[in-house]
């Protein structure tokens, strides 16, 4: 049996694929370039920056937190 699928197989014909060139194979896919749509580059992102608090406000800031932390416990 497994001979006769060899020698069939031979027989067999394979379909050959076409080999497109990059060009074609881009017009191919997407078609030709319209003018509808047109590419424009994105800005570069603003570098963050951190607003400037003075320490005795963060620390009461800190402190407060710490107080509602305490009595939502109670």
């Amino acid at each position: 049996m497994g001979f006769l699928a060899r020698l069939f197989a031979r027989f067999r014909r394979k379909p050959t694929l076409a080999v497109f060139a990059e060009e074609d194979a881009y017009s191919r896919l997407h078609g030709t370039r319209s003018g509808e749509v047109s590419v424009t580059p994105v800005p570069p992102p603003v570098p963050r920056t951190l607003p400037r608090f003075p320490g005795d406000y963060l620390r009461r800031c800190f402190e407060e937190r710490l107080e509602r932390r305490r009595t939502a416990r109670l």
